[in-house]
């Protein structure tokens, strides 16, 4: 099974000087992520690949739930690409995650693309998604689901087990392949670059981002204590743009 995450828009936040990226310093649209940060992404994106326990990427389930053992056979980042906003009269950047997996659960795929958010604005260490797979409670930052979608199901064991007397049914040729892409664009994709642009419910997770707590309990029903790390970040975050 083939999932395409989302189509998310990145942009870039500056660093301050206590080492902690402040979310609302945003560049504008004429902002252009680097070679090395699309290499950083992937070189995070490749600690998902194989087989963990993702129960801190779901709800209600438990780490010794086997159910919560999924198997990543590839996650990556493609070339970035414009998409122009015609409101504003200005061309976007945006990139393209692709995961393929035997499966997935509740959640999981926008809370691994949230971390790697978190850690490629350096809210979080990259060593910590280690620690997502462990046994304690964490709660991961979710994504938002716009651009989430399924593009395609994967027969490749079926492909390779009747080669010899079917024609295979995840490889439908070149020309059919090329078809598909633009029919794709044009009824899925352009609608969702065009709703984030109107909306822009991804500049608007990253504003509250930099006050996730990694600490509280997503299944607790009492009010955790804030983090040292979140309280310092919001603390920097409030007092220049407070």
């Amino acid at each position: 099974m083939k999932e395409q995450p989302g189509l998310f828009h990145f942009q870039r936040a500056a660093r301050t000087d206590r080492a902690v990226s402040a979310v609302r310093q945003l560049t504008n649209a004429a902002f252009r992520i680097s070679k090395e940060t699309i290499d950083e992404i992937n070189s995070v994106l490749s600690i998902y690949k194989g087989t963990h326990n993702f129960f801190n990427y779901t709800s209600k389930r438990e780490f010794d739930d086997r159910s919560c053992h999924r198997y990543i056979m590839s996650f990556e980042c493609g070339e970035p690409f414009l998409f122009h906003d015609d409101i504003r009269n200005e061309d976007v950047e945006f990139i393209q995650l692709t995961v393929k997996g035997q499966s997935f659960i509740l959640h999981q795929i926008r809370k691994m693309v949230g971390m790697l958010i978190t850690v490629i604005r350096e809210l979080q260490y990259k060593s910590y998604i280690q620690r997502t797979f462990e046994s304690e409670r964490v709660d991961v930052p979710k994504a938002p689901g716009l651009g989430l979608l399924l593009e395609r199901v994967h027969y490749d064991l079926y492909d390779r087990k009747h080669a010899k007397t079917h024609e295979p049914l995840t490889d439908w040729g070149s020309a059919v392949e090329a078809r598909v892409e633009e029919v794709k664009f044009e009824l899925i994709t352009k609608e969702i670059l065009l709703s984030e642009l109107r909306h822009q419910s991804m500049l608007q997770w990253l504003a509250d981002l930099v006050r996730h707590d990694f600490c509280a309990d997503p299944g607790s029903e009492e009010v955790p204590e804030k983090s040292f790390l979140t309280m310092a970040c919001a603390k920097v975050n409030d007092s220049q743009y407070g």
